[in-house]
């Protein structure tokens, strides 16, 4: 029996008897996921700036001073900070899985962790590359994203698996690619003479479908009406790592480009 006309479950009955079920509404997940992503990149790129200029300016100051003990022990523990974020970045990387599954505990404080850890390692990819390139490639990283957002905007009808698909069939033909060159390379030297830059370029294309498709899926349980913070910060940072990846190739390609020019 309906009481005020609704159920438990929220149905309405039409004074015809006909059921309405009760419309989902649209969370804003998808704001607030590049809300998170802004953060987690800011942390990140922060954090890089802060640890290269530390460790660029001890250094500058015991080479000057001539303590060469002193230089040989803070590249030591440079290279060891670096190699224990890795290490640290995976453990994080399945505790955040654990905890989103368990759905109890707030993921925020790992969030912000995954963000610093990230930062020092993206701190010793950019040590010796110039400022400019490295802003460079962040703006084109960022436009890249707000290029792609629009395609899963605008596509929202379509599927996410031609993205899928096309990335998929591209990171193939990519690594057999290589695989085949490398190959060529060590059975006859020489042999092959191309430059094979445009692959850094399919790779990137490669890379650009499945943050597509990424975003696809988030906006897709947007639509669900999902309002959760944890699922909120875990789809910001699948967002993340496809803007780390992105940049890295990003990076590379105009660290090439401007190899060239010289």
């Amino acid at each position: 029996m309906y009481q005020n006309n609704r159920n438990l479950k929220g149905e309405r009955m039409n004074a015809d008897g006909t059921i309405v079920m009760p419309k989902i509404e649209k969370s804003n997940l998808l704001s607030k996921c590049f809300g998170y992503l802004f953060l987690a990149i800011l942390i990140t790129f922060a954090t890089a700036i802060i640890m290269n200029f530390t460790f660029i300016k001890f250094l500058v100051n015991k080479v000057t001073k001539g303590d060469g003990i002193a230089v040989t022990n803070g590249i030591n523990i440079y290279i060891g900070t670096v190699i224990g974020a890795a290490i640290i970045l995976i453990v994080l990387s399945i505790t955040l899985n654990i905890l989103l599954r368990n759905g109890k505990r707030n993921i925020t404080a790992p969030f912000v962790l995954y963000s610093v850890v990230m930062g020092i390692l993206m701190g010793s990819l950019i040590l010796f590359i110039p400022f400019e390139i490295v802003f460079t490639a962040i703006g084109v990283t960022a436009l890249s994203f707000g290029i792609m957002g629009l395609i899963a905007r605008f596509t929202r009808k379509l599927s996410s698996r031609p993205f899928l698909v096309v990335g998929t069939a591209g990171l193939l033909g990519c690594l057999f690619l290589t695989l085949a060159l490398f190959i060529i390379q060590v059975a006859a030297p020489g042999s092959v003479l191309l430059d094979m830059w445009w692959i850094d370029y399919l790779f990137l294309f490669v890379i650009m479908m499945f943050t597509i498709v990424d975003i696809k899926n988030i906006d897709r349980i947007a639509q669900a009406g999902v309002e959760n913070k944890n699922v909120a910060l875990y789809c910001a940072l699948t967002l993340f790592n496809d803007f780390v990846y992105i940049f890295i190739k990003v990076l590379l390609i105009l660290i090439r480009y401007s190899a060239r020019r010289k």
